[in-house]
């Protein structure tokens, strides 16, 4: 629900809808993330803290975060994008080399997952270009999992599959039709990030 706001908020630009969010920012890292996009002097301090308390999760033995009785996948979409957001704008991308190899872990534990799906995509929205081989490595894992991942095609995966789009990792004209068939109110997450992509390309 809250990805679906975001996404909502980036088309409609309604106040209504951000106010749901900063209320959202106190709990959802996903809705931080987005908040320091939009105000980031606002929410840099509670941005810096999210990180810290991430930086001090532990490990599994392949090097991926963990929380006791949380589930690992979810436990991976929630904090990586915020603590690749946090590496790009606030820590001179020092950490850039274990966010990859974090993405290449997940992967190869959780092949074809649509959540760790929608956790590459959001991550590299987060990923400084800057970096190439490290955006690049990301770029391909996520053309990866979306081929495992694609075989069950749901809302989830058309959301993140929009998204890639969208900052061009993949071509659009080789998923119009994939998209299309999520490109509808009752699959919100989806439709509002797929009418993002048709608004970038309309003016491009």
């Amino acid at each position: 629900m809250i990805r679906a706001k975001i996404e909502e908020y980036r088309v409609t630009k309604d106040n209504k809808v951000l106010d749901k969010l900063k209320e959202a920012a106190k709990t959802s890292k996903a809705a931080l993330a987005f908040l320091y996009t939009v105000e980031p002097e606002t929410y840099k301090e509670a941005l810096i803290e999210a990180a810290k308390g991430i930086a001090a999760l532990e490990r599994d033995a392949e090097g991926l975060f963990v929380a006791n009785g949380v589930n690992q996948e979810e436990l991976l979409l929630d904090v990586m994008p915020l603590y690749t957001l946090y590496e790009t704008k606030c820590n001179k991308k020092e950490n850039y080399i274990d966010l990859t190899e974090q993405c290449k872990a997940a992967v190869k534990k959780y092949p074809g997952s649509k959540v760790i799906f929608s956790m590459l995509a959001e991550v590299l929205e987060y990923f400084s270009e800057e970096i190439y081989e490290l955006y690049r490595t990301v770029q391909r894992l996520l053309w990866e999992q979306y081929v495992a991942a694609s075989v069950n095609s749901d809302e989830t995966v058309a959301y993140a599959l929009a998204k890639a789009c969208f900052y061009k990792a993949f071509l659009l004209e080789k998923y119009e039709d994939d998209l299309a068939v999520f490109a509808d109110e009752k699959y919100p997450a989806a439709y509002y990030a797929i009418k993002r992509l048709e608004k970038r390309f309309e003016r491009n």
